[in-house]
């Protein structure tokens, strides 16, 4: 326990169950990675150990009001023994802090940084101390926790993870220096105003703090995040590397930091023997299992401490430091390790997925491609073949009967109904391939009129809430905005069973935002990642993709499905070649459809 420089706060050590931010994760729709966002979990970081937190025996409105004082409870009891346990050296109840409010919502701030100012008070046994000493290290720790916790979530969009080097960097250096060296200030001017030299606490304060914050808090983040392994289905020889490499740390640990070394005695040059371990246990088990590993050597430190042993206990100032040190700078290079193996296994496996979903697509493409071109001379021949054939019959019936003028008449007359039923049709097979509204009516009263087209031949009503988008986009972007609105659609006529749905198409500053949604029946996108998505989605992702977007879906069953596809970076309306640089077809406001009438509508940036 520090005495003149008494610490003790923590955050809360269990999750408490949001209601807001919906999950994310990523699966890959025709080659290319797809933010699916699912309403039906309570939280982006749920897993089994914060599940058994969370889900107590309890009923109804018991359970809402209960279960805020039972995660209090437990971090009471986590604070408790961090305190106890700690030393100066390395001062755990900061990093349980921490971390609890990075996993709280801060509306539930309160109720956790209450509970060290009472632990403080009923766990600290040093008599004689000025009545102000307690209160103002307290409100230091809250401070520096609260600074912490508000940037980190801030930057991570809420509790970070650590998965990537740069959000270990920015841990780094928001929880392991910028806090530590801050609150380091006021633990030293309480240490001064008790007769202590300013710098030396300032040192003892910052080191003890930052280290415990790169001992500690990883581990916690990594085991919420990363959830407890299923052991059952664990493999047997990586169950028993694991006991072994993790049996064999601690007793090498103990051994090195208890000064029972023989004649080396607690040297710090023992902790070396820890390293290759340490690093092994990087290389083979990820953060999670060296942030653990590392813990572990930290736990014999502190144990053999609180037994009057080791080098923290007989050893010089100028050894103490050094093992902190030394502590420090290999704690963040393994870490950075594990993560940057995780980083490159993860990256491989996208690649991988990638490169056989884009195989996938290009099958799928091709086969579409033969479809079309069995459909376009299907067209042709049954069709517009017979039509051709119809006139050549008829005139040459013309010709062999020029004799008869009333015969001749009708026949001509048949040739000129069958003439404009042929050009209907070629007009249709060119629309399949290449919308002319696009050409001449712009992209926003195209999309209005789809929108139109579906909702007229479908029992869904269906509203357009459109900005004005012409020229924002080059003609083949346009297009492909276009189709990925027209296949949308389709997919929510054939599939949602909807009674209402809308389009949203919105300018800002930022780029376009399209939003289609429903109220249908939705869907299990975890089905979807797992059995991989039909050619409609994968259609929709791949224009995405090419017109530079990103795709979102938001869907759970039984309570509709909401596509999202951002294009950023999309200013001002311009000229691209070929363009006349006049908006075609807003004569007439966008038609909004809604309760069954088409209602003049228009919204112009």
């Amino acid at each position: 326990m520090r005495t003149g420089l008494t610490k003790s706060d923590v955050g809360p050590v269990v999750i408490h169950r949001p209601v807001a931010p919906a999950p994310q994760s990523a699966t890959s729709f025709g080659g290319h990675e797809v933010l699916i966002e699912n309403p039906g979990f309570f939280h982006p970081l749920e897993n089994p150990l914060k599940r058994a937190l969370v889900n107590l025996p309890s009923l109804g409105s018991v359970k809402s009001f209960a279960e805020p004082f039972a995660q209090v409870a437990v971090f009471a009891a986590a604070f408790y023994l961090a305190y106890s346990a700690s030393t100066a050296r390395l001062w755990l109840p900061d990093a349980i802090l921490l971390v609890a409010l990075l996993f709280t919502q801060p509306k539930r701030w309160w109720m956790f940084l209450l509970v060290p100012l009472v632990v403080r008070y009923a766990a600290t046994k040093v008599p004689n101390l000025p009545f102000w000493l307690i209160p103002a290290n307290y409100l230091n720790d809250i401070l520096k926790a609260i600074i912490g916790a508000s940037i980190l979530r801030r930057l991570n969009g809420g509790p970070p993870k650590l998965e990537t080097i740069t959000g270990l960097l920015q841990f780094f250096l928001v929880a392991v220096v910028l806090t530590p060296a801050l609150s380091a200030f006021g633990g030293a001017a309480t240490g001064w105003s008790l007769g202590r030299e300013f710098w030396h606490a300032w040192q003892i304060w910052f080191l003890g703090d930052a280290l415990a914050n790169l001992v500690l808090a990883p581990m916690l983040i990594y085991w919420f995040v990363d959830g407890i392994p299923d052991l059952p289905s664990v493999p047997r020889r990586r169950l028993v590397e694991g006991v072994v490499l993790y049996g064999t740390l601690i007793v090498l640990g103990y051994t090195a930091t208890s000064g029972s070394a023989g004649e080396l005695g607690s040297s710090p040059l023992l902790i070396n023997l820890t390293f290759p371990l340490l690093l092994y246990a990087a290389v083979r088990f990820g953060p999670q299992g060296v942030s653990t590993a590392f813990f572990a050597v930290a736990a014999c430190v502190i144990w053999n401490t609180k037994q009057g042993r080791g080098p923290f206990v007989g050893g010089s100032e100028l050894d103490i430091v050094w093992i902190q040190l030394v502590l420090y700078v290999v704690s963040v290079s393994l870490l950075g390790i594990a993560v940057l193996l995780r980083e490159s296994a993860r990256n491989e496996k996208a690649a991988r997925d990638n490169h056989r979903q884009a195989q996938e697509l290009s099958g799928r493409l091709i086969h579409l491609q033969e479809e079309e071109r069995q459909r376009i001379a299907s067209e042709l021949h049954d069709s517009l073949g017979q039509q051709l054939t119809l006139i050549q019959i008829c005139a040459t019936s013309c010709v062999n009967d020029v004799a008869n003028p009333k015969n001749l008449v009708e026949q001509l007359y048949e040739i000129t109904a069958t003439a404009s039923a042929a050009s209907k049709e070629v007009r249709k097979i060119a629309h399949n391939l290449r919308p002319f509204e696009l050409d001449r009516l712009g992209v926003t009263r195209s999309i209005e009129l789809v929108v139109d087209k579906f909702a007229t031949s479908s029992s869904i009503d269906i509203t357009a809430d459109l900005d004005l988008i012409d020229k924002l986009l080059p003609p083949d972007a346009e297009t492909g905005l276009y189709r990925i609105v027209q296949e949308g659609l389709n997919n929510l006529v054939k599939h949602s069973k909807a009674t209402e749905a809308s389009v949203t198409i919105t300018h800002t500053s930022r780029g376009l935002e399209v939003v289609i949604e429903d109220n249908g029946v939705g869907m299990d996108l975890s089905t979807i990642q797992a059995a991989g998505a039909g050619f409609g989605l994968s259609g929709i992702a791949e224009r995405v993709r090419l017109i530079g977007g990103k795709l979102g879906i938001n869907s759970s069953p039984g309570k509709g499905t909401r596509l999202v596809v951002r294009v950023d970076g999309v200013g001002k309306r311009e000229t691209w070649p070929g363009d006349t640089g006049v908006v075609a077809g807003f004569s007439k406001p966008i038609l909004k459809r809604n309760d069954q009438n088409l209602v003049p509508y228009i919204r112009v940036q």
